[in-house]
Order: C-alpha cells, then structure tokens, then sequence
C-alpha cells in the first residue's frame, strides 16, 4: 500500500507539473513583447499602426504621442520605430 500511494504521489506531481507548464505555455502565446519598453503585455494592448508593421504597446504609443504633442511636431507624427508616417 505504500508504494501504491507514493507511485500515486509521483504520478499526481507530474500531472500537476505537467498542467502548470501547459498552461504557462497558453499564457505565453497570448503575451507579445513590446519592441520599445521590452515588456511582455497582453496582444490586445498593442494598437495597430495603418502605414507600417510595428507594434508598440498602448502605453509607449501614447507617452510618444503625448512627447510629440508638447514639443509641437503634430504635421508629420512617424512612428515610434521608424521613419513611416502614423
């Protein structure tokens, strides 16, 4: 009987291990990293551009948006990683 249950304890730990790292690999696939800050988010917090393929975060697209606002450069706002036009 104790080996019954310490194979049983063996095998539920490696169930659960299993199960934790199956569902860390899920959350992974749902989380990008953003290409200015480094940090990974969620995908829905990164906005889509129209004239390129970048993806910034909510959060640094709009501190860089909030900075070209006060120093006045509102014609030609480009985007966060290159030269294209927003």
């Amino acid at each position: 009987i104790f080996i019954d249950l310490a194979l049983y304890f063996i095998f539920f730990t490696v169930m659960n291990t299993m199960r934790d790292e199956a569902s860390k690999s899920q959350e992974i696939e749902e989380y990008i990293e953003c290409q200015v800050c480094f940090t990974l988010r969620s995908i829905t917090q990164f906005p889509t551009l129209i004239n390129c393929s970048h993806r910034p975060c909510r959060t640094c697209l709009e501190l860089y948006l909030k900075i070209e606002i006060m120093e006045n450069r509102v014609m030609n706002v480009c985007c966060p990683e290159c030269s294209e036009t927003l």
